[in-house]
């Protein structure tokens, strides 16, 4: 695991002594869930193609102009990046994107929003888990968001790519469509930016609909935004994975569950028995 700054270091400690494996938890869904996200060692033949476009994206020096809206970059100090580093840096890195497959094909959502489309791999991984699902992914710099569209475009990936502010078109998706199954929130990492997200966000989901969060820990603000979300009672679940945080709504878990959780084999001693 890599670490930016000594706050998410301090961060990752303190999770570390608290989180539970999966061999804790008693919820069968829960239970299912992980093992098929967290914990699934398969190999898709997806993963292989996608890994392959994120090479080529790795190897591109081409330079582009990025707007940001957001908390910003911890790595880049200028608006002129080249594609290469942001596919480097910025988006999703491999093991995040993965987890977001096997979520989706695990889930098997109908409609799926993602606030952050960047250069476009992560709402890619999830189309390619589940290609009949609706995907529109908004991001607000017009370059990334072009550049979305032309990957998407090339592999014949049916996902609508919106250009502005979360603030100017989340309202207008929210309203004209269906309700969401899977909202996917990677941009603004703000303290006020994700209260806002989330307020709005929890009137247009479906009863058993998936809030996940990236980079809950990106700073103090991030990390206090996550603690009063967890909170909302709209969710019967809340997973807490450090590098992304979860809240499920499902009517058939009874009693609340929240809980930080990491993969069994950064924790390889605990096995449920003491929590």
């Amino acid at each position: 695991m890599c670490f930016i700054n000594l706050f998410q270091c301090k961060s990752f400690l303190q999770f570390y002594r608290s989180a539970k494996t999966v061999h804790s938890i008693h919820s069968p869904y829960v239970y299912q869930l992980l093992m098929h996200t967290l914990e699934d060692q398969r190999q898709y033949y997806s993963l292989a193609d996608l890994d392959f476009i994120r090479s080529q994206l790795v190897s591109n020096d081409s330079i582009v102009e990025v707007e940001d809206h957001g908390a910003g970059s911890k790595m880049a100090k200028t608006s002129q990046r080249k594609i290469s580093e942001i596919a480097s840096s910025a988006v999703s890195n491999t093991e995040k994107a993965s987890f977001l497959f096997r979520l989706v094909n695990h889930l098997k959502p109908q409609h799926i929003l993602e606030l952050g489309s960047s250069l476009g791999l992560s709402s890619l991984y999830m189309h390619y888990a589940r290609r009949q699902a609706k995907i529109q992914t908004i991001e607000g710099s017009q370059s990334l968001g072009n550049i979305a569209k032309n990957i998407h475009r090339q592999v014949g990936a049916d996902i609508s790519v919106y250009i502005g502010t979360f603030r100017r078109i989340l309202p207008e998706i929210l309203t004209a469509n269906e309700e969401i199954d899977l909202v996917y929130v990677d941009g603004h990492h703000t303290y006020e930016a994700t209260l806002w997200h989330h307020e709005i966000l929890v009137r247009y989901l479906s009863n058993s609909a998936v809030l996940v969060y990236d980079d809950i820990y990106w700073s103090e603000g991030m990390q206090r935004a996550w603690q009063q979300i967890s909170k909302d009672p709209t969710f019967s679940i809340c997973l807490d994975l450090f590098h992304m945080g979860i809240l499920i709504k499902n009517k058939d878990q009874k009693e609340r569950l929240s809980e930080k959780i990491i993969k069994k084999k950064w924790k390889p001693y605990s096995l449920g028995f003491f929590g």
